[in-house]
């Protein structure tokens, strides 16, 4: 087992959320407990269409999130960022570019494509033109520049794709990933929340598990976030549990995407 200490975490969401419990005050007892060096806040940013689901409710909302993780930077000697985790969709890349503007950093997530004027979800995605889309997105992000961090790209390899995880499709939609976050030097995100909840998704034989093998044997920098959506969330066991998966598929894990340097480890 690997032993480690949680020197950051990036993906850090709270009440705003709309799906998360807890005020960016209620991490202050975890922040002290485990020493945290950088805690980055990364709510949803708001984006206006109807029934989106990963979103904060208004600008009003987006504002009043920043000015209460604003206001932590004054509680805690730890560095606290600001920061959003952006669904991508192309068309909305000058908005993107407003908030990069205001916020310490954005990260990319790609929880949805939209095919025939419908959101499909990658957690549902049972075509491979769905899949094909969503590498599409994640390439147009990543050559956007305004993101920091790809957060759980793996969220496509789902149980119903993991039907088909040796076939070459799949296993070039996963190359065309790793690949793209070399090329533009972003770090692929071993998201901790993703790793409990589909746990079986990354033992042997199986589909996350096939990628991030292939990441391991890249040149591909990773990054571990909690996804925290409650301050119990963060836990040095599990933290510890996916370091030593890091480990084993010989990940080249950094600890702050600012320092984006494929030789600084953790």
């Amino acid at each position: 087992m690997f032993y480690s200490t949680i020197k950051t975490n990036f993906h850090t969401h709270t009440i705003f959320c709309g799906h998360a419990t807890g005020l960016p005050t209620d991490y202050l007892g975890k922040i002290k407990k485990y020493q945290i060096k950088t805690i980055g806040f990364s709510e949803h940013a708001f984006v206006d269409i109807p029934s989106f689901r990963h979103t904060i409710k208004s600008k009003e909302q987006m504002d009043a999130y920043y000015n209460e993780v604003d206001k932590l930077r004054t509680q805690t000697d730890c560095e606290v960022l600001i920061g959003l985790e952006v669904d991508y969709l192309p068309s909305l890349t000058d908005y993107y570019k407003e908030l990069h503007k205001k916020f310490d950093y954005l990260s990319l997530s790609i929880h949805f494509v939209v095919m025939n004027d419908s959101f499909s979800y990658g957690t549902r995605f049972t075509y491979l033109e769905e899949m094909k889309l969503y590498c599409e997105y994640m390439e147009s992000g990543m050559k956007s520049k305004l993101f920091s961090f790809v957060n759980h790209p793996d969220l496509f390899l789902n149980d119903t794709m993991n039907n088909y995880r040796n076939s070459e499709e799949i296993i070039g939609y996963e190359k065309q990933i790793i690949d793209n976050a070399i090329k533009y030097n972003i770090p692929l995100e071993l998201n901790i929340a993703q790793f409990k909840r589909y746990n079986h998704l990354y033992k042997e034989e199986n589909i996350r598990n096939d990628f991030w093998t292939l990441v391991g044997e890249s040149d591909a920098n990773v990054i571990i976030n909690f996804d925290a959506h409650n301050p119990e969330e963060i836990n040095i066991d599990i933290y510890n549990n996916v370091m030593n998966y890091a480990n084993n598929h010989n990940l080249k894990v950094i600890t702050d995407f600012r320092k984006c340097d494929k030789n600084e480890g953790n």
